[in-house]
C-alpha cells in the first residue's frame, strides 16, 4: 500500500481523494454527523491515544474545523499534528504535519480530499518546513531500483497510515 502509485498528485501537487457511500442518509443527516466528528477530531491542544496506540494523535494550535456550511455540504479542517515514526526510552523521532482536509456532502454520498500537505521536522538542530511534493512522491521516494528510500519511506508511510485513519474515521462517523 506504500508503493509506487500510492500517492496521488493532481497538476503537480499531492491529493488524495475518497468518495464515500452513505446509502440511505440525506445531506443534513450526513452534514450533522461529520461536523460533530470534525470539531471533536480538530479541536486544537488536545491529545488521544498514546504513543504506542496506532491511532494516537496530538493536535497542535492551528489545527481547527475552517468552515462548516450545512447549506452547501461543506466542511473544511486544517490538521496540524504530530506524526511518530519511532519511540525510543530516550527519544522520539516525530514531525509536525500539517494539511487541508475538504469533506464535500450530498444525499447519500460525501467525498473527502486531503490536500497542501506539508510537515516541519527538525533535521540537525535545525527546524525545516517540507512540502508533500518534494518529499513523498513516486519521483521523490524510491531509488532507480524502485526500493523506497528510508527517511522519505518514513515520510511516505505515515502520511499514507494518516490518510487511511482520517478516511477510516469519516467512514466510521458516517455509518454509526
Amino acid at each position: 500500500e506504500y508503493m509506487q502509485g500510492a500517492v496521488t498528485e493532481e497538476n503537480g501537487k499531492v491529493v488524495f481523494r475518497q468518495k464515500i457511500a452513505a446509502p440511505g442518509k440525506n445531506k443534513a443527516e450526513i452534514y450533522n454527523k461529520l461536523a460533530t466528528w470534525a470539531s471533536l477530531r480538530y479541536l486544537p491542544k488536545t491529545e488521544k491515544g498514546n504513543w504506542k496506540d496506532k491511532d494516537y494523535f496530538k493536535n497542535y494550535e492551528y489545527s481547527e474545523v475552517r468552515k462548516g456550511d450545512i447549506n452547501n455540504g461543506i466542511i473544511e479542517c486544517v490538521g496540524d499534528e504530530e506524526i511518530v515514526f519511532s519511540k525510543k526510552t530516550l527519544s522520539t523521532d516525530f514531525s509536525k504535519i500539517n494539511y487541508l482536509l475538504t469533506i464535500i456532502i450530498s444525499d447519500g454520498s460525501v467525498e473527502a480530499k486531503i490536500e497542501n500537505i506539508a510537515y516541519t521536522y527538525n533535521i540537525a538542530e535545525d527546524v525545516e518546513r517540507i512540502v508533500a511534493e518534494d518529499w513523498i512522491t513516486d519521483a521523490e521516494s524510491f531509488t532507480k531500483k524502485g526500493k523506497l528510500y528510508r527517511v522519505n519511506g518514513k515520510f511516505r508511510t505515515k502520511t499514507i497510515d494518516l490518510k487511511n485513519q482520517i478516511f477510516e474515521e469519516i467512514t466510521n462517523a458516517i455509518t454509526k
